[in-house]
């Protein structure tokens, strides 16, 4: 997730800069820590990061001293109707609530442990104004250089539940985070670790690996919405991650971006085409074209005509290669899709609805990592001829249809 940050200013030079003076060491036994592994090979070195990391505290048992608050006010008191009413209401009325604490991690206790890795060192457990608190969350913001970066937020997210805390890694905003405890830390957060990681956004090596297969069916009607292209990373046998090149590419901002104060540029075409592979139909068809403002063409779409109306192909493209293709409404309640990473077949997915509303998707599914790590998983093999003719459909596409400038848009 990405925010403004306005606030974000602390450099760590001291520490990551100079890994002499700051180490990484195992957790102090008083201490948790929280491990931050980046995944993407081109990122940026964490020490030119520029970092804050705010931990939140509550309670550490509910209605113990010094740990709630109490105020007097109208705004405390239950309005009498889901309508409210009409008359002024003068009472006030009294609440008490657990109280919470918030503090930011001194830059001493962020340590790089290498060029991928920040270790965030924290206490579980505090003292303030005579009250007890235990680890609720933490808030890492971040910006990947010194200035001219976007700032960045992850919420780290934490539990104190023993069935909702997650005991090996968790895979989140292109990262792999780890949990570790020190040996003499509080006994009252023994429980406290990463929160369980079965969402996409917040995901383990089963909830990845589940999707790691060729053929879904009725029995993976919960998984098959969201396919190995949703997450970062994909887990190997001998319990590492390997960076996903074939993740997102969904939006035009993640292919085509352009600056805020831009805005893309359409135009459409009438055409004839030849019978192909990337558009089996009627020759007529309408073409529109997606581009930036300086020409660069980000998406090709084609839509049937006469009864055909209702097909759909699109051709995405990045820097003028081609990164995706998908198709909609074919015949029989088909769609596909094919992603290429520096031009090499990379994804297909092949996706029929059932007849009935009881049933389910049927899928066929291949990504090209999964395959090389979890061969007998991902049973399904793509025709390659068929990924190397909608390329080439594509780039005749790209040639054929250029970007309309407005003075070509004003003549028709």
């Amino acid at each position: 997730m990405k925010t403004r940050l306005p606030w974000l200013a602390l450099l760590l030079a001291a520490c990551l800069g100079a890994p002499t003076l700051c180490m990484a060491q195992d957790v102090a036994p008083q201490q948790h820590r929280v491990s931050v592994r980046v995944l993407d090979p081109g990122a940026a070195p964490v020490s030119q990061w520029r970092v804050k990391v705010y931990v939140s505290y509550r309670p550490l048992v509910e209605g113990s001293p010094n740990t709630t608050e109490t105020t007097t006010s109208r705004a405390n008191c239950a309005t009498p109707s889901r309508f409210g009413s009409i008359v002024p209401s003068f009472k006030r009325c009294t609440l008490t609530r657990n109280r919470g604490v918030q503090q930011m991690l001194p830059a001493a206790q962020i340590k790089a442990a290498d060029a991928q890795t920040l270790n965030l060192d924290f206490a579980p457990v505090i003292e303030d104004h005579g009250g007890t608190f235990a680890i609720a969350d933490l808030v890492l913001a971040y910006m990947t250089c010194a200035k001219d970066c976007e700032d960045q937020r992850m919420d780290i997210r934490l539990s104190c539940y023993a069935d909702d805390v997650d005991h090996g890694e968790v895979l989140a905003d292109g990262v792999v985070l780890s949990y570790s405890r020190g040996a003499k830390a509080h006994p009252g957060v023994a429980d406290c670790g990463l929160k369980l990681g079965d969402e996409t956004t917040w995901s383990n090596r089963d909830t990845v690996i589940a999707r790691i297969r060729g053929h879904f069916g009725d029995e993976q009607q919960m998984l098959s919405h969201d396919l190995l292209g949703t997450f970062p990373a994909i887990p190997t046998p001998d319990n590492r991650w390997l960076w996903n090149p074939a993740r997102g590419n969904n939006d035009l901002g993640d292919y085509c971006a352009i600056p805020d104060q831009q805005s893309y540029v359409n135009s459409t075409y009438y055409a004839t085409l030849p019978p192909s592979v990337g558009w089996p139909y009627h020759h007529e068809t309408e073409v529109y074209v997606t581009s930036k403002p300086s020409g660069e063409v980000c998406t090709i779409w084609l839509t049937g005509t006469g009864d055909e109306s209702y097909v759909r192909y699109f051709y995405n493209f990045a820097d003028g290669q081609l990164v995706k293709a998908y198709t909609m409404d074919e015949p029989d309640d088909v769609s596909r899709e094919w992603r290429w990473v520096n031009g090499e077949p990379w994804e297909f997915t092949r996706r029929q609805v059932p007849d009935s509303i009881a049933g389910h998707d049927a899928i066929l599914y291949w990504h090209k990592t999964a395959a090389q790590l979890w061969p007998k998983r991902m049973d399904y093999k793509p025709n390659l001829k068929e990924f190397a003719a909608v390329r080439d459909f594509a780039q005749q596409l790209f040639t054929r249809f250029p970007a309309k400038s407005k003075a070509d848009d004003a003549q028709q």
